[in-house]
């Protein structure tokens, strides 16, 4: 039996489990072990399954993923995202539309001190919903707007699926990490200009008249400061990453003191500051074995050659490089009807990631279109994960908000093709940094 033959086996077998109701990384494991048996024999399979663990435990870029997870639990539970909100609902409140502006613009910046997607999702429900019912606005359509802006969390560095990204597809963290952000900033853009063009199609989603309160210009200014907290991470990552102090990874760890200096400047209870980071340590357990499972299984994958067998196959049915990434698209959003966000980044990265870079798609920017796929996936019924966890804090039905939110998911989509064609913009801030 041939190679590719096994690997196609492989990965019917791991869904076939996955529908029997296994977990996904016993899934992923187990097909991988029957595959490396049929490849390689018993012995080398008995090998792999011992030494992978192992090997992705001293992977120096695991650090980043509790460090970063760390802080962004503390980022969400100082107050930080409610300054966000209060200094953009002054600045940009009293255009129309501008307070569904300064939601999706505090997700961007709320992005730089998460790195989780839809972190700051339940933070602004509370701050903003109240402000937009009150002036007139749809409530289904704030809430879309609202869960189509959470996805930025996973751009803006530091990003934690971008991290993971590059932990299994081996690329340079930081430099990926500032294509995120340019990403990130063009996705942003995207949605603003989406909420202009629905207050056009479909008026009834926002006042006619939507002015609030004339705020002085003095108290603009300093409602700044309640930015100061977002700038002083972003500038101890990023900045230190960027001038070569140290390493993405790094970035981390110092992003995560600069953060519990923070919460203790802000007298958060020692007991409650344990808990945070006691929430991030049962998230890094419970995410380490996918990503195990997703190395384990890409070694598989990548040893039966199936990856090259769909770059020839792609390349002798001479479809072009737009119908090929059009294709992936529908792919991950029929996954994001199937299964959770990171699920799909593990099982696609090991057949989609290199074929598409085979066909000239730069890696970096594939690493930043493929996460936001990924949330855009998130948005869609029946799972929807962002959707749902958003439904359940604001207290509506989940109906409500998939019926709002496909005009978003559009523009997102969008932001994808823009973000994977034109990868001279995405990469010129990472080469001008490097």
């Amino acid at each position: 039996m041939s190679s590719v033959a096994i690997g196609i086996i492989g990965f019917c077998i791991m869904l076939v489990m996955m529908f029997l109701g296994f977990p996904i990384f016993v899934s992923m494991i187990g097909a991988a072990v029957i595959g490396f048996w049929m490849l390689t024999g018993p012995s080398m399979a008995i090998q792999q399954l011992t030494m992978g663990p192992f090997t992705m435990a001293c992977n120096y870029s695991m650090v980043a993923m509790p460090m970063f997870l760390v802080l962004g639990v503390i980022a969400g539970e100082v107050g930080i995202g409610e300054g966000i909100c209060d200094c953009l609902s002054k600045w940009m409140g009293r255009r129309k539309g501008g307070l569904l502006s300064a939601t999706v613009v505090a997700n961007c910046i709320f992005g730089a001190c998460s790195g989780v997607p839809g972190a700051g999702n339940a933070i602004f429900v509370k701050c903003f919903t109240p402000e937009l019912e009150k002036r007139g606005y749809e409530r289904g359509n704030s809430l879309a707007i609202i869960t189509a802006s959470g996805i930025l969390s996973a751009l803006i560095p530091p990003s934690l699926a971008i991290i993971n990204f590059c932990i299994l597809a081996d690329l340079s963290m930081s430099y990926t990490l500032m294509c995120g952000l340019t990403g990130g900033i063009i996705t942003t853009i995207i949605l603003i200009l989406m909420i202009k063009l629905m207050g056009i199609i479909n008026p009834k989603t926002m006042p006619a008249n939507d002015v609030g309160e004339k705020v002085p210009f003095v108290e603009k200014l300093k409602s700044l400061k309640l930015l100061l907290p977002v700038l002083l991470l972003f500038a101890a990552i990023i900045g230190g990453t960027s001038l070569g102090w140290f390493t993405a990874t790094t970035g981390g760890a110092v992003g995560c003191l600069v953060v519990i200096v923070y919460a203790i400047f802000k007298r958060v209870p020692m007991k409650k500051l344990l808990n945070y980071i006691w929430d991030a340590v049962k998230m890094t357990g419970k995410m380490y074995p996918m990503i195990v499972a997703g190395s384990f299984f890409g070694r598989f994958i990548a040893l039966s050659r199936l990856p090259q067998l769909f770059t020839e196959w792609i390349v002798q049915m001479d479809i072009s490089r737009f119908w090929l990434f059009t294709m992936v698209v529908i792919l991950y959003i029929i996954c994001g009807c199937l299964m959770d966000v990171m699920s799909i980044i593990i099982i696609t990265i090991p057949v989609v990631f290199p074929m598409l870079t085979a066909l000239g798609f730069s890696g970096p920017c594939l690493a930043v279109v493929l996460v936001l796929m990924t949330g855009i996936a998130g948005a869609t019924p029946p799972v929807g994960n962002g959707v749902f966890m958003l439904a359940s804090v604001a207290d509506c039905e989940p109906y409500l908000i998939f019926k709002r939110v496909w005009p978003y998911v559009v523009g997102l989509t969008i932001a994808a093709y823009v973000i994977a064609f034109c990868p001279t913009i995405v990469e010129f801030l990472a080469r001008m940094v490097s």
